[in-house]
């Protein structure tokens, strides 16, 4: 086989980029050559090409999509003529934005790497983004989204798992290679079972990560799946004897908090993501469970990822800390504008292949079955969306899970919210030669953050009929909470970090003004001292406080300039190695940050001694006073901040 993948019917030739081409002289499904959409750093090989397929494929004369591939090459100048084919998730992520994380692992060693931009996806043309902010402005029956393109002249029900099933096996017609892996995550699992079903020539083995089966649907296990997933945080914070003990009945707070919040919302003003448009964000009991089902547990269990905080949020919030759900209520917003998820894709795949068959009374019976949920229903808007889209059911996806012999992996979190262990268990059953792992701290991105995992598909990769060594799950990481005496509870320091204070121009610049004056004064107080010394002159007043005053002004210059410059630095460095720690404050080896705010608060006090004594006792010129009153002035100010940031208490809490 050539080093060259793609098998070429014209010469090289850049295709202009229309969004739809009708069949012409060309076969379809074809591949040809194109630039590589994402910019690839140093290290692998890399190849882009471009498959040009049939939107519909009962129609060979029709309108074709172009869909962007791009090839990893094996570092090995004689790799194995085996291939592994990787698709993305959502529905509605793009797989090429996945190509960074594929050429950090080591799946590409002996094998080139395929990954297949789905048809619908943001480098796919026809892409399927479009505008979705009216959702969470207008409510989720509102289709500009759905309008925008059907004027496009795009056919909804030619984006299915179906329809993506036919283009991997165009891609396999076309590329010359002896044996395939396809390589699924998340919804993409769906395709690449019914490509194991339907197209089973030359596929070797079956990675299946956090499989969405095709029997089933999230949307009739809602909300059993997120209490599923609450539960085994609740009983693995309280199995932990340590987390027990810091966090005694967690699981009653827990519920009390969802009560109270959809009683008495905490609201928050916001900004839409990519404008200035404001608007209050109201965070209840439903929003609170949301942030753990859509962030929290799609990561591991343990630091610095946002589950290992839950525990602490919960406690932290039912005593009264509601600001602690801000940056959660900020990350939650920051997802809205997210340009690059196909969201026509995803409501015209699960349009069609899930909500269909979910009713209004399934929903009622969910909501009814866990009533300490108190009415959530996770994806109750996307219901809404599908009722608006008015899309039909697609009939051609199997009744039944799919039965094969092929060799298969399929991983699961334990933690998953939304494609569960049980779901994986139920896709196996028919497959004779699977092999399925539970991964105990994992979520829904179980690949991710998991080394362990990683070795797994490696070795899986290089030998499917073997049997796997499992000895690193013996030292996988478990389930590992943040307890309260690890962390300085500081809200701010969240908020300093990420510039979320909300002060007006007139409060930022008091601030630094009042800063800057610090370090002048001390600079001048420092010069008059080395000038009093050389001149060996007794020209300052007597007394104890005068004496004190340019001593003062020294260490207050210093200790406020490297206390600045050490938090901004200690910020920088905590949110670079694990930034979850500053929705809630420090961590504990940070207490200096604390103590030295104090020290500044002391010496403040006694500036403002020093200060009413020179007055009193016409120390130093008029002019001398009145600099000494401007210096203690901005002190104040600065040690008003820090009170108002929590630093003077926070050692106590």
């Amino acid at each position: 086989m050539e080093r060259s993948l793609f098998v070429f019917t014209i010469s090289l030739l850049l295709l202009a980029t229309n969004s739809f081409e009708t069949r012409a002289q060309e076969p379809v499904p074809r591949l040809e050559p194109s630039e590589c959409l994402i910019e690839v750093h140093d290290g692998p090989s890399f190849e882009c090409g471009t498959l040009i397929t049939l939107e519909d494929y009962d129609n060979p004369g029709g309108q074709t999509v172009r869909l962007p591939i791009i090839v990893i090459h094996s570092r090995y100048p004689n790799p194995s003529k085996e291939v592994l084919l990787f698709t993305e998730g959502g529905p509605g992520f793009s797989s090429l934005d996945s190509v960074r994380w594929l050429a950090s692992t080591g799946f590409w060693e002996d094998r080139d790497v395929v990954i297949l931009e789905q048809r619908g996806n943001k480098y796919a043309q026809p892409s399927l983004i479009c505008d979705f902010s009216v959702w969470w402005e207008e409510g989720p029956e509102q289709t500009p989204c759905l309008d925008s393109l059907l004027q496009q002249g795009i056919t909804l029900e030619h984006y299915t798992s179906a329809s993506i099933a036919e283009d991997i096996n165009a891609l396999k017609q076309i590329l010359d290679y002896d044996t395939w892996i396809l390589f699924g995550t998340s919804y993409s699992t769906r395709p690449m079972q019914l490509v194991m079903e339907r197209y089973p020539g030359k596929i070797r083995s079956v990675v299946l990560h956090s499989v969405s089966p095709i029997t089933d649907t999230r949307y009739r296990h809602d909300p059993e799946h997120s209490v599923r997933a609450i539960q085994i945080m609740l009983d693995d914070c309280a199995a932990d004897p340590a987390c027990a003990e810091a966090f005694p009945d967690l699981e009653r707070k827990f519920y009390d908090l969802v009560r109270k919040l959809n009683a008495e919302p905490v609201i928050f003003e916001m900004t839409l993501p990519h404008s200035d448009v404001a608007f209050p964000y109201e965070v209840n009991g439903s929003r609170l469970i949301g942030f753990l089902d859509d962030s929290a547990f799609y990561r591991p269990a343990h630091p610095p990822f946002e589950t290992a905080y839950l525990p602490l949020l919960i406690d932290k919030v039912s005593q009264g800390n509601a600001e602690l759900l801000y940056p959660w209520a900020k990350n939650d917003v920051s997802t809205w504008g997210d340009e690059a998820f196909a969201w026509g894709l995803y409501f015209a795949i699960n349009c069609q292949e899930d909500v269909s068959s979910v009713t209004s009374a399934m929903v009622d019976a969910q909501i009814a079955a866990y009533p300490q949920l108190d009415g959530y229903y996770r994806h109750r808007d996307e219901l809404a969306v599908c009722a608006a889209w008015g899309l039909e059911a697609d009939s051609s996806l199997p009744s039944t899970p799919i039965v094969s012999d092929i060799p298969v992996l399929v991983l699961a979190g334990r933690y998953d919210p939304i494609t569960p262990p049980e779901w994986s268990r139920t896709a196996i059953t028919n497959l004779s030669n699977s092999t399925f792992i539970e991964f105990p701290a994992s979520g829904h991105s179980v690949i991710t953050d998991n080394p362990c995992a990683q070795q797994i598909i490696s070795a899986f990769l290089a030998h499917p009929d073997q049997a796997l060594d499992l000895s690193c799950m013996d030292e996988a990481a478990q389930p590992n909470f943040v307890l309260p005496n690890e962390i300085i509870t500081t809200p701010a320091m969240y908020e300093i970090h990420y510039d979320e204070l909300g002060y007006s121009m007139l409060e930022e610049n008091l601030f630094l003004g009042s800063w800057l004056t610090l370090i002048a004064t001390g600079i001048v107080a420092l010069i008059a001292s080395l000038v009093l010394l050389v001149r060996r002159k007794k020209q300052t007043p007597t007394g104890l406080s005068a004496r004190l005053t340019l001593p003062l002004l020294i260490v207050l210059s210093i200790t406020s300039l490297l206390w600045g410059y050490a938090l901004r630095f200690s910020l920088q460095s905590i949110a670079a190695t694990s930034a979850n720690v500053l929705r809630f404050g420090l961590p504990v080896a940070y207490w200096w940050i604390f103590l030295t705010a104090i020290l500044i608060g002391i010496m403040t006090i006694f500036l403002i001694v020093v200060t009413v004594q020179a007055w009193r006792r016409r120390n130093w010129s008029l002019i001398g006073r009145v600099a000494l009153t401007v210096t203690t002035l901005a002190a104040c100010i600065f040690c008003g901040m820090l009170a108002n940031w929590g630093l003077f208490t926070a050692l106590l809490g």
